[in-house]
């Protein structure tokens, strides 16, 4: 297999000088023959032949007729308003402004502002939460490259900025070569492990960590851009990257890493016992708010677009297991989510929970008993939530310590679960 790096930099290379090549035969084209294709279509760049075109419905506006006014101390607007002021002209969380940005590389959690804060210009109209999303979007996109430090994930959470970029933005043509090249990126990190991306970084005594968060990256990556352009390239991949999502865990294996002990996802199949908020507990022996609110807004976009039925028998059944999990082990009386169980509680977990039942309930993978049953304890978590987003958790990125099992963990997580927490709170009316 071929490692990421030289090769993939000269791949780059070639097809950014191809597709100027082919700009510059279409421009002589058009030139030579004005009829061919009208000025709107050439801006699109729908004609540059071996393209692929975006599908025209995928535009977005925001809503029309009912945009909403929150006041200034409503909770979205507390998170929203955050963002933008923590982020640099550059598009960047700036280190000085945000006390959960880091001059490292630490910077995923720009992808979930920046789709929370399209969420909220679709709900109010406001141009600067557009502007802000935009300037996140591009910064990410920006700083992705074919080197052996960037790895699926990366490049899935690239695809998701690309996408919703296009989705606001369906005229500007600037990214979609970098999006073609995303996908491309992502190709030689395949194995024939079980788990079809390398994560890229070992796992305990296993030589890669098999963390199927980062597959769940990867896998909203290839499904965003499907959604968007109807690659069958994209689908293939995504389809791939699911099998590891429908097949039983076996420990020290790559083979799967669902748990049917659990009714969720574990964490890993591999014997590392050190994560972001958690030490001395091993990856293939316990589960996390992460893994259902990643994997099923992987799945359930996946579900209707899949004709493999493995993947259509399994994900409805293993999505609302997990739904039920982060209720049933993780909710206090109060309605709040902890991140593994009852351990602390989360501004990011509550709203993904919320989020998952949403996702679950909107696809269809739900029962009715299911929808009833839990609908109690989702209102429940979106008071909670309401309730609790104030200046001063937002600055400690919604962490509230109830028995210390759980740590607050790298800043930059911390705050793409902000970004969970604006969006969860934007659709806490459809609960």
């Amino acid at each position: 297999m071929t490692e990421p790096g030289s090769l993939d930099r000269r791949r780059f290379l070639s097809r950014a000088a191809a597709a100027s090549v082919a700009s510059l035969a279409t421009a002589r084209s058009l030139a030579a023959d004005k009829s061919a294709l009208n000025a709107d279509a050439e801006e699109e760049g729908v004609s540059n032949t071996g393209r692929v075109q975006v599908v025209p419905e995928a535009a977005a506006q925001p809503m029309a007729g009912c945009k909403r006014d929150y006041p200034a101390s409503h909770p979205v607007r507390l998170l929203a308003d955050a963002f933008i002021r923590w982020q640099s002209p550059s598009g960047r969380l700036d280190p000085k402004r945000c006390p959960l940005a880091t001059f490292g590389h630490k910077r995923s959690s720009h992808i979930f502002l920046a789709t929370s804060l399209y969420r909220m210009y679709e709900a109010t109209g406001d141009e600067r939460y557009k502007e802000a999303a935009d300037r996140f979007a591009v910064f990410y996109m920006s700083v992705l490259c074919p080197v052996s430090s960037l790895r699926p994930a990366h490049f899935g959470f690239g695809l998701v900025a690309y996408s919703e970029f296009k989705r606001h933005n369906p005229k500007l043509t600037d990214w979609d070569i970098k999006a073609e090249c995303l996908l491309e990126w992502m190709k030689p990190w395949r194995w024939d492990k079980g788990s079809w991306y390398r994560n890229g970084y070992p796992g305990g005594q296993m030589e890669d960590a098999g963390n199927i968060c980062d597959n769940c990256h990867a896998g909203r990556g290839l499904v965003y851009y499907y959604a968007l352009t109807h690659s069958s390239d994209a689908l293939a991949e995504a389809e791939g990257t699911a099998g590891y999502f429908v097949r039983d865990l076996k420990p020290g294996t790559y083979q799967g890493c669902w748990s049917p002990d659990l009714g969720n996802w574990v964490i890993a199949p591999t014997t590392q016992d050190r994560f972001e908020h958690f030490t001395d507990v091993c990856a293939s022996k316990v589960a996390w708010g992460y893994t259902p609110i990643e994997g099923v807004d992987f799945l359930v976009r996946l579900l209707p677009i899949t004709k493999r039925p493995e993947l259509t028998q399994a994900i409805p059944q293993k999505c609302g297991s997990a739904m039920r999990w982060q209720f049933d082990r993780c909710q206090f009386d109060d309605g709040a989510l902890g991140m593994s169980g009852r351990d602390d509680k989360w501004l990011g977990m509550t709203a993904g929970g919320i989020l998952t039942y949403l996702r679950a309930r909107d696809a269809g993978v739900l029962s009715q008993h299911d929808k009833d049953a839990y609908r109690p304890t989702v209102l429940a978590a979106s008071k909670w939530l309401h309730e609790n987003v104030t200046p001063q958790s937002i600055q400690e990125g919604g962490y509230f310590r109830v028995t210390g099992r759980s740590l607050p963990g790298p800043p930059d997580c911390r705050a793409w679960q902000l970004g969970w927490a604006l969006e969860a709170l934007l659709r806490s009316d459809e609960v």
